[in-house]
């Protein structure tokens, strides 16, 4: 293994290589900011290593790679103006599975009812969904008579 250092915020750890790190302490590496920029930068004794905040894109897929995707979808429910149509459906779509997958089906259901609005293919699809686990009356309740009419 070639050594690293591990910069770890808010649970997410990146790890960076770092020329001759075995040869250095703690004591060695400081860290400068450019706040208002999102720019920082890791100096060691060899070298000068840029570190940039991530995007609310990078953000989003580094928590559903992580299987996160209630972490994902917070993200992305609080950045909808960054969000296009197609990866909030993406991320909803993992979390309703992951909740699915671990027999949370209410939950499933409830947010079906706040994100799937009135499409009918995605009510159909889910309803099919909670179909195959045998939770028709776990979603039931929350199914829309009307608008839209499945």
């Amino acid at each position: 293994d070639e050594p690293h250092l591990a910069i770890s915020h808010k649970g997410a750890v990146d790890f960076m290589g770092i020329k001759h790190q075995n040869n250095s302490s703690h004591r060695d590496y400081s860290l400068v900011g450019l706040p208002h920029d999102h720019k920082y930068y890791v100096v060691s004794p060899s070298e000068i290593v840029l570190a940039e905040t991530l995007s609310t894109l990078e953000k989003i897929n580094f928590y559903s790679h992580q299987k996160q995707y209630e972490k994902a979808f917070e993200i992305a429910s609080a950045h909808m103006n960054d969000v296009d149509d197609f990866l909030f459906l993406r991320v909803v779509e993992e979390y309703l599975e992951f909740l699915i997958e671990n027999s949370s089906f209410e939950n499933a259901a409830i947010i079906c009812t706040k994100l799937l609005g009135e499409e009918a293919i995605l009510w159909e699809k889910w309803v099919l969904r909670f179909s195959t686990c045998n939770q028709l009356d776990v979603i039931a309740p929350y199914v829309p008579l009307n608008k839209p009419q499945l």
